[in-house]
């Protein structure tokens, strides 16, 4: 008996310990439509979620966390603070959102007393003030869907252990290399099975691989996230093009929590690029971007398939001042040949940042370009 009772306490400590999950619902008051990428966070941490673009999002709320309240955000409606004593686990916690009455009215040089470009140019010279810029080891979840010829083929999502060199000023060569590293903690669901891969995609198109094709039979998405990622948070914070400043415009006004943010925007005929920036700290909450490929820039048919289109998003909290990568989504559109297309790859990456930790990563788990193949399809073995 009294072993049972021990048995009982220490399950209840690990619940408490690892803490409870809530789902949200987040919707707008007026018409009960879904609020995509709203903010969910606890406190003044980096714990909480970014909605889906269904206004979905699961939150599992540490113990110690327990007496904290929550705050749901998104630019241009009121913010909801919950108490996380009141939410409700066996079912869907509902949040609405009221709209905000301010609108844009013409955004002019007057009207922020600045004009786009040198707001855009002020915003990248004060990078090192409002980022949280230094390296860091954070626990995070990667997740992956892939949708190849239009269908639903292939998914996972696993604990990482995410080795972050915050905002090292790579130069040269080195400018190129991922510093990030990503280390394998735990699998947390799989399914499925990819249909085509960089090797099945040189058959399909005749490609001649010089050294013969790759040994993967999977392609392992996050070894190109990682980079991807890198190479976009240098285009647009610390290593950003200050000499092409022009074409900057502010397309909206928005409010949240008090505080005025402006839509930055630059959009071309092959990219766009938008920055949600304060007006008054320069602190940047999001910053999206599509990039599309023209087919004329491709040096062979297999540039379809290796460069796709690509869209990003990157969400930042903001902690004690700073703004913290909270979650980075990249989503690419891989073509098979051109006149004719022989088939479409789209793979969709979510990383996701719980908080930052001290845990020392084991070398031997290090995420690489075998990883699916080695790990993921082996179920985690």
């Amino acid at each position: 008996m009294r072993s049972f009772f021990t048995l009982l306490g220490l399950m209840l400590f690990c619940w408490g310990a690892i803490g409870q999950t809530y789902t949200f619902a987040v919707k707008r008051a007026a018409d009960a439509a879904p609020v995509s990428y709203a903010h969910i966070q606890i406190g003044n941490s980096l714990q909480g979620v970014v909605t889906n673009v269904d206004g979905m999002g699961s939150l599992t709320i540490p113990s110690k966390y327990s007496d904290e309240e929550i705050k749901v955000s998104f630019m241009g409606y009121e913010v909801k603070t919950l108490q996380i004593s009141q939410l409700k686990r066996d079912q869907i916690n509902e949040v609405l959102l009221e709209e905000n009455d301010i609108e844009l009215s013409g955004v002019s040089v007057v009207d922020i007393g600045i004009s786009p470009s040198d707001f855009y140019l002020k915003t990248m010279e004060m990078v090192e003030k409002t980022f949280y810029t230094k390296s860091y080891t954070g626990l995070a979840s990667y997740s992956e869907r892939v949708i190849e010829d239009g269908e639903p083929t292939f998914n996972y999502e696993m604990e990482i252990l995410y080795d972050a060199q915050g905002f090292r000023r790579a130069t040269g060569k080195n400018q190129f290399v991922n510093n990030d590293d990503v280390y394998f903690k735990k699998l947390i669901n799989v399914d499925g099975e990819q249909k085509y891969s960089y090797a099945k995609a040189g058959e399909l198109v005749g490609f001649d691989f010089q050294f013969g094709p790759p040994d993967q039979q999977h392609d392992a998405f996050i070894d190109e996230f990682l980079s991807k990622k890198n190479w976009f948070e240098r285009l647009t914070l610390y290593m950003p093009e200050i000499n092409a400043t022009s074409n900057w415009i502010f397309e909206d006004l928005l409010e949240k929590d008090g505080e005025k943010f402006v839509k930055l925007a630059r959009r071309g005929s092959q990219s766009e690029i938008v920055y949600l920036v304060n007006i008054d700290s320069y602190h940047v909450n999001s910053i999206q971007a599509k990039i599309l490929k023209v087919p004329s820039t491709h040096r062979n048919v297999m540039e379809f398939y290796l460069n796709g289109e690509l869209d990003f998003r990157i969400d930042y909290f903001k902690v004690d001042g700073l703004s913290y990568v909270k979650q980075v989504e990249i989503i690419e559109l891989k073509r098979i040949g051109n006149s004719p297309e022989l088939g479409t790859k789209m793979i969709k990456g979510k990383l996701v940042f719980q908080e930052h930790t001290n845990e020392k990563p084991d070398k031997k788990k290090k995420v690489g370009i075998d990883f699916i193949d080695a790990v993921v399809m082996k179920k985690g073995d």
